[in-house]
């Protein structure tokens, strides 16, 4: 287990409005499965040419469903020659960890993470479609989507008052 300790702190005078996430990518094969607790996801960007249903559609985790109406299991990690590069957040977390399995080599571990502080996974799924990356990041955040200006209007952001602090300790479970 692999504790981490993250605190950020309003130094100004004022009241601070801001999205926090931590940022952790990962070298993945068509063996890994993407484990969330998650109900609803939210498709941000499905490239390319929208492979899957448009921007802002909301579709119940695992299942996405692509542009000819065939269900895809976002679960599973495809292959580089895929050339997909999606970028989805998980918006209706019922708990507050993810995990990562190799199920060939039956080794994986799992990320928790207070879901209180942390409401949201960003899902950057690039499995060759983006300059030529194949990884994966899974983000916990404090707010979606990336613009703060959008995310105010949207109300899912967190605040600090002038002197106020947030901290939390995530683990990395091997």
């Amino acid at each position: 287990m692999v504790r981490f300790h993250h605190k950020i702190t309003n130094l100004s005078h004022s009241r601070f409005e801001f999205i926090w996430g931590i940022h952790p990518g990962f070298s993945v094969n068509p063996n890994f499965t993407i484990d969330i607790p998650a109900e609803d996801v939210f498709i941000e960007e499905p490239l390319p040419n929208n492979r899957l249903e448009k921007r802002g559609t909301i579709y119940k985790w695992p299942y996405a469903i692509d542009k000819y109406g065939n269900k895809v299991d976002m679960r599973k990690v495809q292959p580089e020659k895929a050339q997909t590069s999606d970028f989805h957040y998980a918006i209706k977390l019922t708990d507050g960890w993810f995990a990562l399995t190799d199920t060939f080599a039956k080794e994986g571990f799992g990320f928790v993470f207070p879901k209180d502080i942390f409401k949201v996974i960003w899902l950057w799924l690039v499995y060759g479609g983006w300059r030529g990356l194949y990884c994966i990041a899974i983000e916990p955040w404090t707010g979606y989507p990336a613009k703060l200006d959008m995310v105010v209007r949207g109300d899912i952001y967190s605040t600090l008052e002038s002197g106020e602090s947030l901290e939390c300790d995530p683990r990395l479970d091997i």
